[in-house]
């Protein structure tokens, strides 16, 4: 009997799903802004990216085969009991370093770890010393050389510590997350192609898969909006502005917390506007003066119900598309209004403008029965992700109206239903 595929039994390793590129990018620049390591490592505690950003103790330990087996056991015991605990944990190395784990999650299974560690969480005692060379005495290095070495790794506060180590995980699972769903969606395609053939279940096919659309469309917009702004961190520390660079990596920490805490897809315009007011906070440390911006947003339509992380894609694309190529940059502005029954959201801006190709390119777009994202022309992805989200939400009627501004710029416009009595 032939057997069907089936998507659950799908579990790559973490090592083919991850760019080992980025993630390189991802610990060296960490490493630079906080002082601090980040460690991708597989099921079995292995780091699945070798990278240069090692403190001296801890490349004196791992200079013997017996001081790098136990770092990895260290890794893989930290890993597994944060897997187990489907959360955060943080215990000790077998040399007394502080190691704080997270787990990578794809399809229910654990695939593997993000460690942090390398920095202390408090100055060490002599007690502490002493701990941790019973714990290295084994490993063929002087006393004298361990102690040294142990009493100069960093120093960080704990809030600190915690808040870098989660947002590196947000990264890291994002990204993983992208690259499993892509492979679940090619075998789910497959099943859904010979399921077909079924008349009688075409019509629960096609619910589900709208459902399964909307929450991808969702994910795709926060690594949009990652690549972006770990963009902003890497050009500061190109710059050696590298405190600069450590307070984007904690506001970013703190932004993204906002969106983890969310239960489901569902938001309301005063969260968005929290969201975006923490995203050009973020901004303002690559734009300075060069980006000026104004919220105006009566009070009583912060209650308007919309999709997370609809209205910050449309301030990025002004600032990207609109206010960055300007040496001078220019204003952007966010209002909001009530129009019969439905609330119009405008972010518009004074910048290079649109062309009146591009506008009818888009609505041409949105005019296709079923439009495809795979025919994206660059520059507009955030856009036509967050139109098609708010298309699959609300109906026909709503979702993005773009326009070219009289005296130069742009204007992006979204219609959602309001929350007052019809």
């Amino acid at each position: 009997m032939r057997k069907k595929a089936n998507a659950s039994r799908f579990r790559p390793s973490l090592a083919a799903l991850v760019n080992r590129e980025t993630m390189l990018t991802i610990s060296r620049s960490m490493f630079k802004a906080t002082g601090m390591v980040v460690s991708f490592n597989d099921q079995d505690g292995r780091s699945i990216v070798e990278h240069e950003a090692y403190h001296p103790f801890c490349r004196l330990v791992c200079s013997t085969t017996l001081g790098r087996e136990r770092c990895r056991l260290s890794n893989l015991d930290v890993g597994t009991d944060s897997a187990r605990r489907h959360g955060s944990n943080l215990r000790p190395c077998h040399a007394g370093i502080p190691l704080l784990s997270v787990p990578i999650i794809g399809s229910q299974h654990h695939l593997g770890s993000i460690v942090f560690g390398q920095v202390l969480l408090q100055k060490p005692t002599e007690d502490v010393v002493r701990t941790m060379l019973r714990g290295t005495s084994d490993l063929g290095h002087r006393n004298e050389d361990l102690a040294d070495l142990y009493v100069t790794v960093p120093v960080v506060e704990a809030d600190r510590y915690h808040s870098a180590a989660h947002l590196v995980a947000f990264v890291a699972q994002s990204f993983a997350e992208m690259t499993l769903n892509r492979e679940l969606r090619t075998k789910i395609r497959e099943e859904r192609e010979r399921r077909l053939e079924a008349a009688r279940i075409r019509s629960e096919l096609e619910a589900s898969l709208r459902r399964a659309e909307l929450h991808s469309l969702a994910d795709k917009i926060k690594p949009h909006f990652l690549f972006n702004t770990l963009n902003v961190i890497a050009r500061l520390i190109m710059m050696d502005r590298a405190q600069e660079a450590a307070d984007v990596v904690y506001s970013l920490s703190r932004l993204l917390r906002l969106s983890l805490e969310q239960a489901d897809d569902n938001s309301t315009l005063e969260d968005e506007l929290a969201y975006v007011e923490s995203y050009l906070t973020i901004q303002k440390k690559r734009f300075g003066a060069r980006l000026r911006y104004v919220i105006d947003i009566p009070a009583d339509l912060n209650s308007t119900c919309l999709p997370a992380l609809t209205l910050q894609p449309l301030v990025e694309n002004a600032l990207t598309h609109g206010l960055e190529p300007l040496p001078q940059g220019g204003s952007l502005c966010i209002t909001a209004t009530e129009l019969r029954a439905d609330v119009l959201l405008t972010v518009s801006d004074d910048g290079a403008g649109i062309s009146h190709r591009e506008v009818r390119a888009f609505e041409d777009w949105k005019s296709n029965n079923k439009p495809s994202l795979a025919d994206d022309t660059e520059g507009s992805l955030g856009l036509r992700i967050t139109h098609r989200r708010l298309d699959l939400r609300f109906g026909k009627g709503y979702g993005l109206t773009v326009a070219k501004r009289v005296g130069g710029g742009t204007s992006v416009t979204m219609t959602v239903p309001g929350t007052r009595p019809r």
